[in-house]
């Protein structure tokens, strides 16, 4: 089966030398938060789009940055503090021999330059799966027999 590069979904990565979990905090419920961890000293968290959109990045990065223009001044000001704010852009990778567009409109630029965070564009490879995924069993491998 031809499978046609696509769009996946847009990750927020986050980190600061503050603890972020007032702003998990404020965030949850309006995202999916994929990760909250301390490595060697930095606060990381990722998170992404509740939106099951495959148009584009558009709408998740307007969803995800929305949340932080509307913030209450201390949430903007421990976003502000951090080191890092990179909007993580997925695509799948397909083996057709079709092009694949994908735009940023100027509104979601300026507002990516606004709120101070930086683009990534990660292409994930292309996996081939059975044509007819229905028909995949799923074993629970989490229970051993003892």
């Amino acid at each position: 089966m031809i499978m046609d590069t696509r769009y996946l979904t847009v990750d927020l990565l986050i980190e600061s030398e503050v603890d972020l979990t007032e702003l998990v905090q404020y965030l949850d419920g309006n995202v999916l938060i994929l990760y909250q961890e301390k490595i060697e000293g930095s606060f990381h968290i990722g998170l992404e789009s509740k939106l099951m959109n495959i148009a584009g990045p558009d709408e998740d990065i307007s969803e995800l940055l929305d949340l932080f223009e509307k913030a209450p001044s201390h949430i903007k000001d421990l976003w502000s503090n951090c080191s890092k704010k990179v909007l993580d852009i997925g695509y799948e990778a397909g083996d057709s021999e079709e092009t694949m567009d994908s735009s940023i409109s100027t509104q979601a630029l300026q507002q990516i330059v606004k709120l101070g965070c930086s683009i990534n564009i990660r292409i994930y490879p292309y996996v081939a799966r059975p044509e007819n995924e229905d028909e995949i069993i799923f074993v629970d491998c989490s229970t051993r027999a003892e």
